[in-house]
């Protein structure tokens, strides 16, 4: 296997934390994901953020403020992956996209994409769980 450098953005509302809507169909789990992608070469981590938002749910963010970097071990769809992830905090280009409770859309993949808002006191208390592990301490604060 390989390491794979991810970047991720955090966008808080009102209490709120906008995050994507998974499902490991091997492991018949649920859980949610801090939105962002893998850095392509020669790109900052940060441009990698605001693009993977852009491609994945046609969301402009602003701002970024490195949060943090995670390392993230884990198995997903029944493989091991290793990860290491740069976390932004970011902001809503577009005031007006705040009012939206939820999106979905297609990337440039032709995956779908469901994003939600999640009260922060949920991922920091544990009862909403986001990966990658260790995006609930960077949240702390953010309440």
């Amino acid at each position: 296997g390989r390491i794979a450098a991810k970047a991720v953005a955090l966008v808080v509302r009102d209490g709120r934390v906008l995050v994507e809507r998974c499902v490991d169909e091997r492991a018949g789990t649920r859980f949610l994901r801090a939105i962002g992608g893998t850095i392509e070469f020669g790109e900052a981590a940060a441009d990698a953020a605001a693009r993977e938002w852009r491609e994945e749910l046609g969301l402009e963010i602003a701002g970024l403020t490195r949060l943090g970097v995670l390392e993230n071990r884990f198995v997903y769809e029944g493989r091991p992956g290793h990860e290491i992830v740069f976390v932004f905090a970011a902001g809503l280009a577009n005031a007006g996209d705040a009012g939206r409770n939820e999106w979905t859309a297609t990337d440039t993949d032709g995956r779908p994409h469901t994003a939600v808002w999640v009260p922060v006191a949920d991922v920091v208390s544990g009862a909403a769980r986001v990966v990658p592990d260790g995006v609930a301490e960077l949240l702390r604060g953010f309440g």
